[in-house]
């Protein structure tokens, strides 16, 4: 019995092209639904956050930063759900941390994870907006270290299973990587 959902994890580091990935990916595949991590960050006044007294602001580049309960439940109602239609239902997701939630990873038929060197990822993220920002500091400190434990923990975790991709190429090239991935699973799953 083919299964009702198929499940593709986009995991990687800041600013790596998840989120242009998965509308891509989208726009190949109408219909797809898609769920970012992002949209879990707790808010700024909850209690629990992390506080790091060298860059004076909370680390937000950690799972404790993020409602994953309520990611995980949002998640579960839809692909405990029935697809629209009669054709097996697409679900993208997209998070930083995405395959370092075990439940999130074990959900995914399809685990990416996008790397990005060091001097990109900085240029790319000085570009951007956050809310709070970033204080002076905070990416060396905080996002860089912790995305390669990340990185480490991910590859090592998965192997073989990780479809592993690089952020400067193109993102039409990389979703071509990833259709293949899925074309094959949607194609031996109608068996």
């Amino acid at each position: 019995m083919r299964p009702k959902w198929l499940v593709v994890g986009l995991c990687g580091v800041t600013n790596s092209g998840k989120t242009s990935l998965a509308k891509s990916l989208q726009a190949r595949y109408p219909g797809a639904h898609y769920i970012c991590q992002d949209s879990y960050f707790r808010p700024v006044t909850w209690q629990g956050h992390i506080y790091v007294p060298e860059v004076d602001h909370f680390n937000w580049d950690i799972m404790s930063a993020l409602d994953m309960e309520t990611m995980v439940n949002d998640v579960h109602q839809l692909v405990d759900g029935e697809p629209e239609g009669s054709e097996q239902g697409i679900l993208i997701l997209d998070g930083f941390l995405l395959l370092c939630h075990e439940e999130i990873s074990k959900m995914c038929n399809i685990k990416v994870y996008i790397d990005l060197e060091y001097d990109e990822v900085k240029r790319r993220r000085e570009t951007r907006s956050y809310d709070p920002p970033d204080p002076p500091g905070y990416f060396d400190k905080i996002v860089w270290p912790q995305s390669r434990q990340v990185r480490q923990q991910i590859i090592s975790t998965f192997g073989d299973e990780l479809l592993l991709l690089n952020g400067k190429d193109l993102i039409e090239a990389n979703a071509t990587k990833i259709s293949m991935k899925i074309d094959t699973l949607l194609k031996s799953s109608s068996r």
